[in-house]
């Protein structure tokens, strides 16, 4: 496993992310000048976030990254992330807090193979901040769309369309970087 940087146990966030049977949990973060950071930390957990309002400075795995509202952030397991206000004005944003095993991480197939497990390992990189000029951008509005109404509506079923739409959101990396195409061809041959 390709873990980039040391992990501080002291680090690690202990919230419990969901239940046991459905580890999914949904956030909304505020940020002002009254509560300016979320202090660096780490989880066992995938994040996939919504910029709702405002501008901040994400650090991801130690590298800032500056974000809009409207911009999404993917941030795989045990990577170390914090975020901090960038200037005077409010920031929101909604994140999905979910483990990779509830995707299929820890089966024996094809998708957890050449994908999922990868991405735990930190193996198979995938972007971690998705703009507005990012080519997979759309689509995964529209798949983050869609989660944020199965989870709020709880409608029979909710739990395995939230299912499908997480890997649904997963098959739209393949068409951004470069270095995701190159490692896909080279899985294949």
């Amino acid at each position: 496993m390709n873990v980039p940087h040391s992990l501080i146990l002291e680090q690690k966030e202990n919230t419990k992310h969901g239940e046991v049977f459905f580890p999914i949990q949904k956030y909304i973060t505020k940020l002002n000048l009254n509560s300016p950071v979320i202090m660096t930390h780490w989880h066992e957990e995938a994040e996939l976030t919504l910029i709702t309002k405002g501008s901040c400075i994400y650090q991801i795995d130690l590298v800032d990254y500056e974000v809009n509202e409207g911009d999404l952030l993917f941030i795989p397991p045990l990577l170390l992330h914090s975020i901090r206000l960038n200037g005077t004005d409010d920031f929101c944003s909604e994140t999905y807090v979910f483990h990779v095993n509830f995707l299929g991480g820890n089966a024996t197939d094809i998708c957890s193979t050449r994908y999922l497990t990868p991405m735990i390992n930190h193996e198979l990189t995938l972007p971690y901040h998705i703009s507005s000029t990012h080519p997979a951008h759309h689509s995964l509005h529209e798949c983050f769309i869609k989660m944020a109404s199965l989870y709020t509506e709880q409608t029979f079923g909710y739990e395995i369309a939230l299912k499908s739409v997480l890997l649904h959101c997963f098959s739209y990396f393949n068409i951004a970087p470069r270095s995701l195409q190159l490692f896909l061809l080279l899985q294949i041959s």
